[in-house]
């Protein structure tokens, strides 16, 4: 059973997702209350399409930028604990605050690598950053995707 949450500024919504009352946002915050069973609740807000189950983005994109790496690692754990989803799908936007701690949570980062200069750039320079801060380890974990520009 897979989960796809989008932890992007700008998901989609309105465009790409549909329109909830529910969303994310709620799912961080009942997390957070640590009551209840946050598996029951997801039953409640998971949306379909297709074979695919995910939650509804973050609507305002104030509130997930103040969402710190290590939030969401233990927001992560406790879906993996307390639900039907064995499998956590993060679409990872930049503007995560500790966002090298999220990604050492990951068992797997699948890095889309587009062929033009710009793209190619930006990923020598996430990778140098890597070197530079001591996370190889985050950098043994991608597997790389090709794409085109």
């Amino acid at each position: 059973n897979v989960l796809y949450l989008n932890l992007e500024v700008f998901a989609g919504l309105g465009g790409h997702f549909e329109q909830n009352s529910q969303t994310l946002a709620d799912v961080i915050y009942y997390a957070g209350q640590e009551k209840g069973n946050l598996g029951l609740m997801l039953t409640t807000l998971v949306c379909h399409r297709g074979n695919l189950d995910y939650l509804q983005p973050v609507p305002v994109s104030e509130d997930i930028k103040g969402i710190r790496g290590t939030e969401w690692g233990e927001l992560a754990n406790k879906v993996l604990e307390q639900s039907i989803y064995d499998t956590l799908v993060l679409d990872i936007g930049d503007f995560i605050p500790e966002l090298y701690k999220l990604l050492k949570c990951c068992t797997e980062l699948h890095m889309l690598i587009l062929e033009d200069e710009y793209s190619r750039a930006k990923v020598l320079q996430f990778e140098q950053e890597m070197h530079l801060l001591g996370q190889e380890d985050i950098l043994k974990k991608i597997i790389r995707k090709g794409g085109n520009a």
